[in-house]
């Protein structure tokens, strides 16, 4: 795309990151904890950080996220809205990520499109407003895909790729290990 033609697309790339955004902080302060949310909380009641970290528990819960509440709840600063926090970030960090990861490989105007649909997905949005480790996996699961992707092309620094390959495959697993 031209320079002078780009703006719009820039135009629509911010303006469904704002949306995006938007739809992730709308009334997240007033929305309480449900269902398998509740795991966490239940086994950081019942276990130090050691039996967190060592056992995965009879019902599902997120070793990581459970040992990042177990952590607030010593410092006795451990609230909902701490719990969304980092898949608040997570939710908004794909937004910026994903475009930026493909922006040598993906028109503008594609990204921007592309970005649209991220920023208003239902599922996406869900996924940042809960206590789960989705929002973490879709992130990281975007950035696996273009590292393997950019190491198999031999684009860059192959063991860098590969490298942030491995870390994020393993991040996310360990996120979500059923």
């Amino acid at each position: 795309v031209r320079e002078r033609s780009a703006w719009p697309w820039w135009a629509l790339l911010v303006i469904a990151l704002v949306v995006g955004v938007f739809l992730r902080c709308y009334q997240l302060r007033t929305q309480m904890l449900i269902d398998d949310e509740w795991h966490a909380v239940r086994m950081l009641i019942r276990a130090d950080a050691a039996g967190i970290a060592g056992h995965f528990g009879l019902a599902d819960y997120c070793i990581p996220l459970t040992l990042y509440y177990r952590w607030l709840y010593d410092l006795g600063a451990l609230s909902e809205w701490q719990m969304h926090l980092p898949l608040l970030i997570a939710g908004i960090a794909l937004l910026v990520v994903a475009p930026r990861l493909l922006r040598d490989t993906i028109a503008l105007p594609t990204r921007a499109l592309w970005v649209g649909l991220l920023a208003i997905s239902p599922t996406l949005v869900y996924f940042s407003r809960t206590a789960r480790p989705y929002a973490l996996i879709a992130v990281l699961g975007m950035v696996a895909i273009v590292a393997f992707r950019n190491w198999h092309l031999r684009r860059g620094d192959r063991r860098v790729w590969a490298t942030l390959y491995v870390i994020t495959t393993f991040a996310a697993g360990w996120l979500h290990l059923l």
